[in-house]
């Protein structure tokens, strides 16, 4: 018998609440188990007052702050709700590393938020859940970027 596994990407967003609490809601429904997946992007490259680039490389004080706030925080409510969950934090573009584990976990499916933590970036670069969309091969499901009130 083999387990079902779900991949849902955790970031600070609104849209992240909203993917894990869909997420918790469906592994519990199936038997599911989560796997939870952050990327930090790395090196980041800044401009130079005088035309040069420089590389900011993610140091272990910073790596160690997000994954912190990746463990406790943003998959705190997986803990809470009792769900079976593992978290993976890795190097690299958000999409990339979703797919790559959810390949890797032999994932049922993706969840993630519609929106995420830099929509400005979105417009040059394009968004993780659109590049998600198009580059899987297995079902996305996209959480709403924030609570939608009825008018």
């Amino acid at each position: 018998m083999t387990c079902r596994r779900i991949v849902v990407g955790l970031d600070a967003s609104p849209a992240s609440e909203a993917a894990v609490r869909w997420a918790i809601a469906y592994a519990g429904a199936v038997g599911a188990e989560v796997v939870a997946v952050h990327a930090l992007e790395a090196p980041v490259y800044f401009s130079h007052p005088y035309n040069e680039t420089w590389p900011v490389v993610v140091d272990s004080l910073l790596r160690g702050g997000v994954r912190r706030r990746f463990v406790e925080d943003w998959c705190a409510p997986l803990a809470a709700a009792g769900v079976l969950y593992r978290s993976v934090m890795a190097d690299g573009r958000a999409a990339d590393i979703r797919l790559d584990v959810a390949d890797r976990e032999a994932a049922e499916l993706i969840v993630t938020g519609r929106r995420g933590l830099n929509p400005p970036g979105e417009l040059v670069l394009g968004s993780v859940s659109h590049h998600l969309v198009h580059g899987s091969r297995r079902p996305v499901v996209l959480g709403p970027g924030e609570e939608q009130t009825a008018a």
